[in-house]
């Protein structure tokens, strides 16, 4: 299932201004990477490239643990990126912005994308390339991550945040049941993340492995309705080809009204219905 990448700007752009009210798991996530670099590696960063700032949680950690170190940011949203540039506020000397596809700008026709951003990141290298929950908005996760290793210095590190396989097993397993009580031949919901294993055997081609954490985080919402509206806000609604170009059938509302009925019936909690975030961590030497 691709990713229609146009479809994901547009919802990041549009929520932008209340993305960080919903984004509490990207916080976390934030937090735990940065510390995850700090405690295993002890290394002075002069040159980072941050591949999706979002509202900027890990650039103004990063600003404040690296505050001489230049930086190289890039993030599918202009809006987005203005986010990040209110909360940093004056920490913006030694960071150029760029509003780009992380993933098209390697590829071929790069050069159509952005040739200030190619001819700037293919003529440097860099001490850290972090991003946090960004890489699961790639159509080509693996092919993107070894381009990028590239640009990593010799020694340099390379650190990732991301969503595992089991994040929203609960709505995952409610839409599969429900399709076939309705005979409904099964599709996909949502994106498909890659296994920490996965993510190991790409990085451990090019590096060594520093560190690699998985944990789960179980989040209650009053209802099926309020966890998805919440999904929607931090930009991963709709956000497939396939699922952008449905109609809003008589059997697509079925389906999700039974599937609301299932997923209340089964994955009750005190406060409503719970919903899992499968978190994977990597940090990686060169």
């Amino acid at each position: 299932m691709t990713i229609n990448k146009e479809l994901v700007r547009k919802n990041f752009s549009r929520h932008a201004f209340e993305y960080d009210l919903y984004a509490k798991i990207q916080k976390v996530m934030a937090i735990k990477l940065l510390q995850l670099v700090q405690h295993n590696t002890s290394k002075s960063y002069l040159n980072i490239l941050e591949i999706g700032c979002g509202t900027g949680n890990l650039t103004k950690l990063l600003l404040e643990y690296y505050p001489n170190a230049k930086y190289t940011v890039f993030d599918l949203s202009e809006s987005m990126i203005q986010q990040t540039k209110r909360k940093i506020g004056g920490m913006q000397k030694n960071i150029e912005f760029f509003a780009v596809d992380a993933e098209r700008i390697l590829s071929h026709d790069r050069m159509k994308e952005a040739s200030d951003v190619c001819e700037d990141i293919f003529e440097q290298t860099y001490d850290l390339i972090i991003s946090n929950a960004t890489f699961q908005w790639f159509n080509a996760p693996k092919q993107t991550i070894k381009a990028y290793l590239n640009c990593l210095n010799a020694n340099g590190v390379f650190a990732f945040s991301t969503f595992g396989p089991d994040t929203f097993y609960e709505l995952h397993t409610s839409f599969y049941e429900v399709e076939k009580q309705l005979n409904i031949v099964h599709q996909q919901h949502g994106q498909k993340f890659m296994s920490m294993n996965e993510w190991q055997q790409v990085c451990k081609q090019q590096m060594n492995e520093i560190c690699t954490v998985e944990e789960k985080i179980t989040e209650q919402y009053r209802s099926v309705r309020e966890f998805m509206h919440h999904v929607k806000r931090v930009g991963a609604g709709n956000a497939s080809k396939h699922e952008s170009s449905q109609a809003d059938s008589g059997i697509n509302r079925r389906l999700i009204l039974n599937m609301e009925k299932y997923y209340t019936q089964h994955f009750a909690s005190t406060q409503g219905v719970q919903a899992t975030y499968h978190l994977c961590y990597g940090v990686y030497e060169k």
